[in-house]
């Protein structure tokens, strides 16, 4: 599938919210990162339990659709060194 395509899609998203406000990429890349992971290991433990048809490949997806925002969030705030505007 198109993984790379999809997560360099996704760090030209959240990195252009955090040029644009870094209050609100802040926000958008915990809160969507933290939600998508948290999808992500409650399908895992799921599928454990009762094997299901589900492809693969989705949870390629939604590893990689859970790094993204993370990683976004780590390299600001060490380039903008933990001193935000709003803070």
């Amino acid at each position: 599938m198109y993984y790379k395509e999809g997560f360099l899609l996704q760090i030209i998203i959240y990195s252009a919210i955090w040029l644009i406000d870094d209050y609100i990429g802040l926000l958008v890349s915990v809160i969507l990162g933290s939600i998508i992971a948290s999808l992500l290991v409650f399908a895992l433990i799921i599928e454990t339990i009762e094997k299901s048809k589900i492809s693969k490949h989705y949870y390629r997806w939604m590893a990689v659709s859970a790094m993204a925002p993370l990683l976004v969030a780590a390299v600001f705030s060490v380039y903008y060194e933990g001193n935000f505007d709003w803070l």
